[in-house]
């Protein structure tokens, strides 16, 4: 028997805290964790005005944020709660704070009992899981349908939430050669990694799609939520990669180890380990997990396994251009863009990137029309791909100043004016990316960056590639 525990309800709207669910006439309203802290806050003190300190109490506890944040945060909530009649329920009391407008009822409810779903839910869940797994871009939209049904007939279903969290992340990653990023899919994907966790704390699957999840919004402690997944079930392999994913330096190396130890042919824990190598600068060790990647890849063309990866030969590639080997470079390009991407979520990207390394190689070999020629078929595949933008000279747009566009934007910027043969001011304008970035793996990319080319400059690019190393220790 469940015990009885109170539902807020305010308009056309109710606040559940225990499932930690906000509805509109049973359709979710997707919020993200501070959000709906503040909004329960809100909820449980009507009608009285909150102030901004409790309310940012509220949202993020101790950790340190803007002084905006609650602003922003309430701005979102205030948009989320319009409803058909275009109303505002939050209200800003000027110098004191915010409350609710419309009158809230304090209703007792009992939670749905879990463990009922019927065969056609359990066939939904394991066909989306098995879908999930191709990362294959239309399979991934249909398990995110088998996901979503299988939560329709039981809200309580914390395996269904982990797994749609992990759906729409991915499709949220599928958006980055869209002139937009998905951003709407990516907060269902917190919302659903929020609840599965909520619902089954000891849920493996739940910890770890929620941190894979915050990684990609950027959010706090996105690696301590995605390792309580490997402390619940060590022996998944899927744990350790997507912690994998979310890290970087020594627990990136150390959980793509993991992974491989459960599952030797995954190609994509060869290709995380290999970056940290790169970043360091250890190009020599780095190329023993990239050709393991490589024949790992390779293995796909015969039968697709779980988690499918892309861009091992072009990461060798990028290796041999660096320490000058360009026929070879040349030859790995071939290679990659000869492997079937079977509709992986990186297939765009992957061959934009590998046309533009490929340009970046005939550059350098004095072929210019070739190279030209390549970068453009990368504004044909990709046609916001700022470093080819930048290598054919063309202005390159303006990108928001906070985030991963800070370094996205150096390097392209550094890029143009190497183009230009202005390599100091190249090497400087990386370095303030790499400032003002969001550090960690920021700029991993530098050692092997094939129109950057910084070891035919170590003098200049020196300070930059020791806070690149210096980050991936």
């Amino acid at each position: 028997m469940h015990r009885e525990h109170v539902v807020y309800s305010f308009g056309a709207f109710e606040l559940d805290p225990v499932t930690r669910q906000v509805t509109a006439g049973g359709e979710p309203v997707y919020l993200t964790a501070p959000q709906f802290n503040m909004l329960e806050m809100l909820a449980e003190r009507a009608p009285d005005v909150v102030d901004k300190d409790a309310l940012l109490t509220a949202g993020w506890g101790n950790h340190a944020v803007s002084d905006n944040s609650v602003e922003q945060g309430m701005s979102w909530v205030r948009r989320a709660l319009l409803d058909a009649d275009d109303r505002f329920y939050v209200e800003t009391v000027r110098r004191r704070g915010y409350r609710l407008v419309e009158p809230v009822h304090r209703l007792e409810r009992q939670p749905t009992a879990a463990g009922g779903l019927d065969v056609e839910s359990c066939r939904a869940f394991l066909h989306g899981s098995r879908e999930l797994a191709t990362l294959n871009v239309d399979s991934i939209k249909d398990a995110r349908r088998d996901f979503e049904q299988t939560i329709e007939r039981d809200p309580t279903d914390a395996a269904a939430h982990a797994q749609l969290a992990m759906a729409c992340a991915l499709i949220y990653e599928a958006s980055r050669v869209e002139p937009t990023r998905d951003v709407e899919t990516l907060t269902r994907a917190l919302y659903h990694g929020r609840q599965a966790t909520t619902i089954d704390p000891a849920l493996a699957d739940g910890w770890s799609a929620r941190g894979f999840a915050m990684f990609l919004a950027g959010e706090p402690d996105a690696e301590a939520i995605c390792r309580k997944g490997v402390v619940l079930q060590p022996d998944v392999w899927r744990h350790w990669l997507r912690l994998s994913y979310v890290s970087w330096g020594d627990s990136r190396i150390d959980a793509a180890n993991r992974a491989l130890a459960l599952h030797p042919d995954l190609a994509l824990a060869y290709w995380l380990k290999s970056t940290v190598l790169i970043a360091r600068g250890a190009s020599d060790s780095a190329l023993i997990p990239i050709q393991l990647g490589c024949a790992a890849q390779d293995k796909q063309r015969f039968r697709i396994g779980p988690y499918p990866a892309v861009g091992l030969h072009l990461l060798f590639g990028l290796v041999h251009a660096s320490l000058g080997r360009l026929d070879e470079a040349l030859r790995e390009f071939d290679c990659e863009m000869d492997v079937p991407d079977h509709g992986q979520l990186y297939a765009r990207e992957r061959a934009a990137n590998t046309w533009y390394a490929r340009g970046a190689v005939l550059l350098r070999r004095g072929e210019h029309v070739a190279a030209d020629a390549a970068f453009r078929t990368v504004l044909g595949i990709e046609p916001r791909h700022y470093c080819a933008m930048a290598a054919l000279g063309m202005p390159i747009p303006a990108m928001p100043a906070s985030g991963r566009h800070v370094m996205e934007a150096a390097i392209a910027h550094a890029v143009l004016l190497t183009r230009q043969g202005r390599h100091c001011d190249a090497a400087e304008i990386f370095g303030t990316g790499l400032d003002g970035g969001p550090g960690s793996h920021a700029g991993w990319i530098l050692p092997v960056e094939p129109i950057l080319n910084v070891g035919a400059r170590p003098d200049l690019w020196s300070a930059a590639l020791t806070i690149v190393r210096q980050r991936a220790s």
